[in-house]
């Protein structure tokens, strides 16, 4: 070992030196293991550590000879690691079940006094409830809306008002470090409904008004336009880098609602998609431009297509046809006459009927 690691000489040679046979490359995997002074934690043996190859970085980790316990690996797999992880999950479990129990309000919100248009979400949210009762799962929260941003400010919305409130037993992953367990994952917690007056989510959707709902047109517009704004805006994303600020922002979004004021939303998704690929095709070997310049470059395209100072070939395009999300769904079932097309109306209180 003292010739391999501190002298120069060719394994070959050691090999011949001293009368050993073997692969000359594996050498160092048949030096005896190295002690160390660090004991394991769970059985007191001192960790012991392979040799490494002279040409090589020290690469090797601390290891117990009995249990196998490596202190230097986050998710190390001896029994004693696993016994502690999952103490420290049961221990941070029993936090949030009773942080969230005494949290709980005492007082249910009540579904009668909710606006038109929550009573339309709530209604798209019960149907992605799986199991009877009041439990909502958070993950699948993700396709209540086409747009992660209009779903977050539903589900903000509903915390805020206390018509959800945080199930005790949800899993210990979805909450943060930072200020456990107050802070969360929007989606990775479970939700509870906290309206009065209901015991299973069933009663809630079965229950509703759907002709008060319809007779208040003014909110049911505002539905359709979020629905069709939040579908064409995640088009607008790829755009949106780290150097847009909130006017740019806000010039989006007015070109964005001119954008859904003039075409259905298949044609304007596509116009979208039009104008990113323009954006591809002009930018994709220049590095320079900065997220200003790329995002204006694309609200013109847009704007371009809008004029037809660029003609849209329609008959030779594949239409974009919006995304599937549960409120959509409720929405052309529930509130939208049966003689108007989703993906070839534009929104407006005419199509919506008396």
């Amino acid at each position: 070992m003292d010739d391999y690691y501190n002298t120069y000489k060719k394994v070959g040679d050691m090999f011949k030196e001293y009368g050993v046979t073997g692969d000359i490359r594996r050498i160092a995997s048949e030096f005896p293991l190295r002690c160390l002074d660090e004991k394991c934690p769970y059985d007191g043996s001192r960790l012991v550590k392979r040799m490494p190859a002279r040409s090589m970085s020290d690469r090797f980790l601390p290891k117990c000879p009995v249990c196998g316990h490596q202190p230097d690996l986050d998710d190390c797999p001896c029994r004693g690691c696993q016994e502690k992880r999952g103490q420290d999950r049961a221990d941070k479990q029993a936090v949030i079940r009773t942080y969230y129990t005494n949290v709980m309000p005492r007082v249910k919100a009540r579904y009668q006094w909710l606006p038109t248009a929550e009573k339309v979400y709530l209604a798209a949210m019960v149907c992605l409830m799986r199991w009877k009762g009041l439990t909502v799962v958070g993950d699948a929260l993700r396709v209540l809306t086409p747009s992660e941003i209009f779903t977050r400010q539903i589900v903000n919305t509903f915390i805020d008002k206390r018509v959800l409130v945080v199930d005790p037993n949800s899993p210990v992953d979805a909450f943060k470090d930072e200020d456990f367990p107050k802070k969360y994952n929007l989606f990775g917690v479970n939700y509870r409904l906290n309206l009065e007056g209901f015991e299973n989510h069933e009663d809630l959707f079965d229950d509703a008004d759907w002709l008060a709902i319809r007779s208040d047109r003014e909110a049911c517009l505002e539905i359709w336009q979020k629905l069709v704004f939040y579908d064409c805006f995640e088009k607008v994303f790829p755009f949106i880098g780290a150097g847009i600020d909130q006017t740019d922002l806000d010039q989006a979004k007015e070109v964005v609602g001119e954008l859904i004021n003039q075409y259905p939303v298949e044609q304007a998704k596509t116009i979208l998609n039009a104008a990113g690929i323009e954006v591809v095709m002009t930018f994709w070997k220049n590095d320079d431009k900065s997220d200003k310049e790329i995002l204006e470059f694309f609200l013109n395209e847009i704007k371009k297509r809008m004029t037809g100072e660029v003609k849209m070939e329609w008959s030779r395009i594949a239409l974009s046809g919006p995304a599937e999300s549960t409120l959509s769904d409720v929405f052309r079932d529930e509130i939208l006459p049966f003689d108007v097309d989703f993906e070839e109306a534009i929104p407006s209180l005419e199509l919506l009927g008396n």
